[in-house]
């Protein structure tokens, strides 16, 4: 009996163990397997390895002194009390592969994964889910641009070395990091980096044409073609009309050996017109530029201002360094990835970009074959060109998908095929000016060496995508704009429509000389600026588009300008934290007066209770978009609402048509029956009802925002709906910030909205040595964990600047700040 108590003592024991083992094997894989988008918590979470290392990351090494291989000679770099790195090299090999390896030391996960994105290679990181995201990338020829882009840079031997050593910098920091020092997000995502490529920098030039010239309304207007006829279609969206505040100055005349072509003599009727092809860019992705002759300067030297409006992320978009070698000396932002300043100035000239938006993207109705291997062109079948796109899926198989190219570009999606963004057509290719392929980076690099006006427009010759508008100043006391890029030769209103695209007659016919691009120097006004509005006023003879911001922006930098002849670097400053809305200062009154003299003859309409508090609260505000405002909060929100219901008999009957609105300043001009009311008139067979519009509309919104904030008190504050907040570019909230109380908005200098805003701030005095400050929202650091990964961000809040220092030399940069690093060639 007890050795079969012991026997059966034993089993237990024996199935105890094997149960044991079998729960630790299982918690074992457990913890090292992904559980769908989540990491394996047990590497994730490791104490040695894991997420916790992070927090023990320094912004800067300790070991300051290293031997690097690939080095010709000694570099140093300067780290300021901000973590900023001042580059010192005795050659240009030396300096750029420092520049990759210093990037890499603070953004490396960024820089990749940005770059993932411009070559449609996000499915490698996170599965599936974003296969259908990188096979519209490809379709829209992301990698394809940046294949072209390197394949030509195969005949410029400098620009090839460049981006190799930059390369070799990059990967020089990665193959010394041990796991534990791997940025969080890797960790996260469960992933290592891979080595950089040339390629990769090269995707970061198709990024940013992406981001900002990858746009048309084309398929939208001609819904709103059909519905309303062209000639109305064009008086709602002119290309210029009376009143604008153009780029160049008003009058500037213009002496061309070459005009426009000549319209078709048939117009085109689309056969099929189903979705709209691209997303708009979203209001509050624009720029301010300006700069100041000496004569209105308070010194004497000329000024200098730029801030981009772009997505405000953590970390941020822009990386902050400076480059010294014989033949350059540089300073000011770069995108992780790019060996080159994009934004800054260096010892001669400071300069500075706003979106241009003018139309380089064309949409062309197609006809296939049953095959979909051939396309229509001139009254007989062309053959398709067709590239094969191998998509690697994360722990999948590799799909491969078919772009086809025709002579105008490549056709999106072809029928039966399921787009990616709903309103994306099929059946139809897009010509793109980005798709073709140029010195881009070799004209940065010329504008980073500039002397003079002479030497930066030479460069910016060699920058054909995306199309901007940058402005310059120098210590000689030179100011200008100049605008880049490949613009299409177009006939008047060509693209604004959907072309023909088995026409000869509707091909891009060449593209307008660089020479006659808006363009000004020292102008008699003694200032230029741009804020992404119209470029030209009716005297530029050539067709560039018509979807530009709204020029509020620009007629408070211009009247701000024109107001003050002695302009200092404090009311620079002052300028890019402007909140003032030109919109309200001359619409307001008249439309608080129209809805006075509708109540007065309407005396028994129902309003909201506190309508009349806020029509008072309207009627003295000071017209600036202050965090605190109450007003300004009703203003946004009854422009929006007055502009809905005044189109509403028009674009109603569109139903779910892809469609658009005139713009707000165009809107108004007809609710106050101004030109192009006639137009509305016509169509909707009524005048607008002014009055009835505005109060209901007013009325409207009040109810609204009672209904979600509650009555009139600190809920309605302005700050509150348009406030600032930088996001972590995988959208992570704990990694990302809370909505700031910041004055500003899309109307305003400081065009601050929501997750948009000012994402570098720059003024500069052209003395000798030029004087600088500028500031962007974040830190220098990818690295969560650290405090500089979002330490600047309550000082931009704020309105404050840095100081750039632009040093001649390590030992000058020595004498001001506390870290040395030194790399040296191995013996």
């Amino acid at each position: 009996m007890f050795d079969e108590i012991k026997s059966f003592q034993d089993m237990l024991t024996r199935i105890k163990f094997i149960v044991s083992l079998i729960l630790t094997l299982f918690l074992i894989f457990l913890l090292n397997s992904r559980l769908g988008q989540m990491p394996p918590l047990g590497k994730f979470l490791d104490p040695f390895s894991g997420i916790w290392q992070n927090a023990h990351i320094p912004d800067i090494p300790e070991k300051l002194d290293r031997s690097i291989a690939e080095l010709h000679d000694e570099v140093q770099i300067v780290f300021n009390e901000r973590a900023v790195p001042h580059i010192f090299a005795r050659n240009d090999h030396d300096l750029y592969y420092t520049a990759g390896y210093v990037t890499a030391m603070h953004r490396l996960w960024q820089m990749e994964f940005t770059a993932f994105a411009g070559l449609g290679r996000i499915s490698e990181i996170a599965g599936e889910s974003a296969m259908e995201f990188d096979r519209y990338l490809r379709r829209i020829g992301m990698s394809y641009g940046a294949e072209q882009i390197w394949e030509l840079m195969q005949d410029d031997q400098e620009m090839k070395a460049i981006l190799e050593a930059y390369s070799a910098g990059v990967n020089a920091w990665i193959a010394q990091l041990k796991p534990r020092q791997l940025p969080f997000e890797y960790k996260l995502l469960d992933y290592q980096p891979e080595p950089w490529t040339p390629l990769k920098t090269c995707a970061l030039v198709m990024n940013i044409s992406r981001t900002l010239s990858l746009r048309s309304q084309a398929l939208r207007l001609t819904h709103l073609k059909a519905a309303w006829g062209k000639e109305a279609v064009l008086a709602f969206f002119p290309s210029y009309y009376e009143g604008a505040e153009p780029v160049i100055s008003k009058g500037t005349q213009w002496d061309f050996a070459i005009l426009p072509p000549d319209p078709p003599e048939e117009s085109f009727i689309p056969q099929f017109v189903l979705r709209n092809l691209i997303d708009d860019i979203p209001e509050g992705i624009g720029s301010n530029n300006w700069a100041v002759s000496p004569d209105r300067s308070l010194t004497g030297n000329a000024l200098f201002a730029a801030d981009p409006h772009q997505p405000i992320n953590l970390p941020s978009m822009w990386y902050e360094m400076q480059l010294n070698a014989p033949g350059i000396n540089t300073y000011g932002v770069s995108f992780p990835g790019s060996p080159f300043i994009l934004m800054g100035f260096n010892r001669n000239l400071a300069w500075g970009n706003t979106a241009s938006t003018n139309l380089i993207t064309d949409v062309f109705e197609i006809e296939l074959d049953e095959e979909n291997l051939n396309y229509f062109y001139e009254n007989q079948w062309h053959p398709l060109e067709l590239r094969l796109e191998k998509i690697k899926v994360r722990n999948g198989k590799t799909i491969v998908d078919t772009v086809r190219f025709t002579h105008h570009g490549p056709i999106l999606y072809i029928n039966n095929e399921k787009p990616f963004y709903q309103h994306i057509p099929v059946g139809h290719a897009m010509s793109w000016s980005a798709l073709i392929p140029a010195e881009t980076l070799r004209g940065v690099k010329l504008i980073n060496t500039a002397n003079d006006f002479s030497d930066f427009r030479e460069g910016l010759s060699n920058i054909t995508a995306p199309p901007q508008n940058y402005a310059f100043a120098s210590i000689d006391g030179d100011i200008g704009m100049q605008n880049n890029g490949l613009w299409p030769l177009r006939w008047q209103n060509q693209g604004t429509f959907i072309s023909d695209g088995r026409r000869a007659e509707f091909d891009i016919q060449g593209f307008i000389p660089f020479e006659y691009l808006p363009h000004e120097i020292n102008p008699d006004r003694g200032f230029v600026s741009s804020a992404n509005q119209v470029h030209t006023d009716s005297l530029y003879p050539f067709f560039y588009g018509w979807d530009f911001a709204n020029d509020a922006r620009a007629k408070t930098i211009n009247n701000t300008l024109r107001e003050n002849e002695q302009v200092s670097i404090s009311d620079m400053k002052n300028l890019q934290l402007n909140a003032g809305n030109h919109e309200a200062k001359q619409w307001l009154q008249l439309m608080l007066d129209s809805v006075r003299g509708y109540l007065n003859s309407h005396p028994d309409i129902k309003l909201s209770d506190n309508f009349n508090f806020l029509l008072d609260s309207l009627k003295s505000w000071d017209k600036i978009n202050s965090a605190k405002s109450i007003a300004a909060t009703v203003f946004m929100h009854w422009r929006d609402e007055l502009q809905a219901k005044l189109w509403k008999p028009l674009t109603e009957p569109l139903d779910d048509l892809p469609h658009q609105r005139p713009n707000m300043d165009i809107s108004l001009k007809v609710l106050f029956h101004q030109s192009p009311v006639d137009y509305y008139e016509k169509l909707t067979g009524f005048s607008p009802q002014t009055g009835e519009i505005l109060v209901t509309s007013l009325n409207k919104i009040i109810a609204n925002l009672e209904a979600e904030k509650g009555p009139p008190g600190e809920q309605w504050e302005w700050w509150r709906f348009n406030g600032p907040f930088l996001k972590h570019w995988l959208n992570l909230k704990a990694l990302s910030t809370e909505r700031m109380k910041v004055s500003g908005s899309s109307l305003s200098p400081n065009a601050v909205r929501n997750s948009f805003g000012p994402s570098w701030r720059m003024v500069a005095e052209m003395s000798d040595p030029v004087k600088a400050w500028g500031i962007y929202p974040g830190g220098q650091t990818g690295n969560p964990a650290s405090q500089g990964y979002n330490e600047f961000t309550i000082d931009w809040a704020e309105g404050n600047y840095y100081e750039l220092k632009l040093y001649k030399n390590a030992l000058e940069a020595v004498s001001e700040n506390h870290i040395l690093m030194r790399l040296k060639p191995e013996d």
